[in-house]
């Protein structure tokens, strides 16, 4: 039977928008904020979901709250994430699948289109990006949780979003200032390491 995690969805729709580009909802205090949002919804359910992320819920409303005054968050965050992401340096993270597992992009991509037509998905020719960005994973997985096709997730963060997210997490923890970035690797690094998350090849099927 498919059983939907609404809320395990939802933190990766959140996710997914802080990865890709920083925008004034993402340092709201209160409901309108995607990521506290979703972390919020977390914290309110029993066991492992509330032992992993009730904690951080408690340490972005914090932050929030004590510097949303200022106006200077949405700033940080952008510039952060030019930093983080954008402008080669030493500390450049590359939020793509290729770039962490030694597998190039040509080779990824039919793989990734493949996963996302089996979901009744297209990208764009539009979108400008490639397949393997972390917020294109993220948001895909998002969509498989929430359809309740457990299976399928785990299957899809074995070969694609868990095979480079926790390496990508601990980089941006490692070089990241800003508390929305602190926050939202810590929720990444966290989400991947679920039990409900993890392939079983004692239950799980090789092939999803």
């Amino acid at each position: 039977m498919s059983v939907p995690n609404p809320e395990l969805a939802q933190l990766c729709s959140a996710l997914a928008r802080v990865f890709s580009w920083p925008d004034p909802e993402q340092v709201e205090l209160g409901t309108g904020n995607p990521l506290l949002l979703a972390l919020g919804s977390l914290a309110r359910l029993e066991g492992e979901p509330a032992e992993h992320f009730g904690g951080l819920f408690d340490q972005l409303w914090k932050v929030l709250e004590e510097q949303a005054a200022d106006g200077q968050l949405l700033h940080q965050a952008e510039v952060e994430f030019a930093r983080l992401f954008l402008v080669p340096s030493e500390q450049l993270v590359e939020p793509y699948q290729h770039a962490h597992c030694g597998e190039g992009a040509a080779a990824l991509a039919p793989r990734l289109h493949a996963s996302y037509r089996s979901a009744g998905l297209e990208m764009a020719e539009s979108c400008g990006d490639l397949p393997d960005h972390l917020a294109t994973e993220l948001e895909f997985l998002a969509l498989l949780l929430d359809t309740g096709k457990k299976c399928e997730a785990r299957c899809f963060v074995r070969d694609h979003l868990g095979a480079f997210g926790s390496r990508l997490a601990a980089q941006v923890l490692e070089h990241a200032t800003s508390p929305l970035y602190q926050t939202a690797a810590e929720s990444l690094a966290r989400l991947l390491s679920l039990d409900t998350l993890n392939f079983d090849p004692r239950t799980d099927p090789v092939e999803c």
